[in-house]
């Protein structure tokens, strides 16, 4: 039951998600055709490289400039799995993006966009480096915020810090609390908040 359950997220999930292989180096830019028209537009100085991070990167809404980072956030395009599109109406998308973060562990940046508001960044996600799981009968992303350190050298002591679930609705990608406590339960024998505690220090596991 919940390999067929799984089978039809995934199913679901290609309509939703799937990045189109029409990529084209425009001038002085590197264009990714996303699905229902959302173009990620990438600021070239030279050719381009996956492996680099890029900045001031753009997102377009069929013939229109919706957004443009003017900060120094520094994007990676190294993952073909991303960035994803939720199409949320006829006239509003949800768009992932990945986001270089070291010395700490990357990021997913949330972006809401449409035709007539401004586009917001509404949340910063852990990267999902792992493949998703089905976990009772959901199919669950999980990543983890901060790079995970040890308050003294060569022990088997940890500081908390919990892995995040997420589960995926009509509004994106949606933490699921319930599954977050219950997971770091087992992994912590305790929860203790959805955030890097440097005052709990337990056995690593």
């Amino acid at each position: 039951m919940i390999m067929r359950y799984l089978l039809s997220i995934l199913l679901g999930l290609t309509s939703i998600f799937s990045i189109s292989g029409n990529e084209k180096d425009g001038v002085g830019f590197k264009e990714i055709k996303v699905i229902n028209g959302i173009r990620i537009m990438i600021p070239l100085t030279e050719k381009f490289d996956q492996n680099r991070t890029y900045k001031h990167v753009q997102i377009w809404l069929s013939d229109k400039k919706v957004f443009e980072d003017t900060s120094e956030t520094e994007y990676l395009f190294d993952d073909k799995d991303w960035p994803k599109v939720i199409k949320i109406s006829n006239d509003e998308y949800l768009v992932y993006l990945k986001v270089f973060d070291a010395p700490d562990l990357n990021k997913l940046y949330k972006y809401e966009i449409s035709s007539f508001s401004k586009t917001t960044l509404t949340e910063i996600l852990p990267f999902f480096y792992d493949a998703p799981l089905p976990i009772s009968g959901k199919i669950e992303y999980s990543g983890i915020l901060s790079v995970v350190e040890a308050p003294c050298g060569n022990c088997d002591s940890c500081y908390y810090n919990p892995r995040l679930f997420y589960k995926i609705t009509n509004r994106g990608f949606s933490l699921d609390s319930v599954i977050t406590i219950m997971m770091n339960k087992k992994q912590w024998n305790g929860f203790y908040g959805y955030s890097q505690r440097t005052d709990i220090i337990l056995p690593c596991k």
